[in-house]
């Protein structure tokens, strides 16, 4: 015999005894059993074969160049090999002025906190660098907008698109926009 119960929060440890009625009547209650449901991250790792503690966050098991907490956070499976839904950056032209933009897919929910997105435990963070290094990206409000309403994909995740506040025509700018990501604390 199962059951499942759906809609309870994450991370809480609950309790069940079972009570069987039939036409002999009715019996004992059971002994006590513990089930506990898990943060929404750690439940995605377990139904997708990955160590519950993020031990293999940082694996790539498809092969499409996205890390399993990437996967997680764009809302895609960690054994599809899914090119076309990862982060785009790409210039748009707009008032005369060409601008860097990123367009990504996120979980829906949750909300902007010190310049980061924060849902279902995971913090996305627009990173902008002038060089592809690395030791100089940053993600700071006053060089990246978050954009347009985004758009929900009907699947549990939206596409947003942010750009850089900054041309990067015309002066000589030189940037680099990414998709940072990271499991809360």
């Amino acid at each position: 015999t199962t059951h499942t119960d759906t809609g309870l929060p994450d991370g809480a440890t609950y309790h069940y005894r079972v009570i069987a009625t039939n036409p002999a009547g009715v019996s004992n209650p059971s002994n006590e059993s513990d089930a506990a449901t898990f943060p929404t991250l750690v439940a995605w790792r377990l139904q997708n074969g990955l160590a519950g503690d993020g031990s293999e966050d940082t694996l790539d098991a498809d092969g499409d160049g996205l890390p399993a907490l990437m996967e997680f956070a764009l809302g895609l499976d960690p054994a599809v090999k899914d090119v076309a839904n990862q982060p785009e950056a790409s210039p748009v032209e707009e008032e005369g002025s060409t601008y860097l933009t990123l367009r990504f897919r996120r979980r829906t929910g949750g909300s902007i906190i010190s310049n980061t997105w924060q849902v279902d435990g995971i913090i996305y963070r627009v990173e902008v660098g002038s060089d592809m290094q690395g030791a100089n990206w940053e993600a700071d409000a006053t060089k990246v907008e978050w954009g347009t309403l985004p758009t929900n994909n009907g699947d549990g995740t939206e596409t947003v698109t942010c750009r850089l506040k900054t041309p990067v025509d015309g002066a000589g700018n030189q940037y680099f926009i990414r998709l940072g990501v990271e499991e809360a604390p």
